[in-house]
């Protein structure tokens, strides 16, 4: 049996399917919440929930979500998921039970602008 050649067209088309491909892989996934999230509200593709956020006064869209989605519940904007803990209990329980993985954090400037006096998000008091 002959050893057939593949035409140029053949080949290119392969490698087109092979980008176009790659390009959905990763596009796609952009603004849909991973399985393993905690819930929340329902995401657009590429978006996820960029368009559902308030330019002012966060807290209260937070506190809405909080009673529909429980005191824990993700967020997911463009490619950037965001867990909210809504409840001193909960951050309480993360910063206990989940040290190693909650520290070294880098600073929040969403944290810096909700709460006044530099007060830490987790226990509610003064630094």
């Amino acid at each position: 049996m002959a050893y057939v050649q593949p035409s140029e067209s053949v080949v290119a088309s392969m490698l087109l399917l092979g980008i176009i491909y790659r390009i959905i892989r990763v596009v796609f996934p952009m603004g849909r919440r991973s399985t393993d999230m905690p819930p929340g509200p329902s995401t657009t593709p590429i978006l996820g929930n960029a368009m559902e956020m308030p330019r002012q006064r966060l807290h209260l869209q937070f506190s809405k979500w909080a009673k529909v989605y429980g005191d824990v519940f993700s967020l997911k904007v463009f490619n950037q998921t965001i867990i909210v803990v809504n409840s001193p209990s909960k951050v309480q329980d993360v910063l206990d039970k989940h040290s190693l993985s909650s520290s070294n954090r880098p600073m929040s400037t969403l944290a810096d602008m909700v709460t006044p006096n530099n007060m830490n998000m987790g226990t509610g008091r003064l630094l």
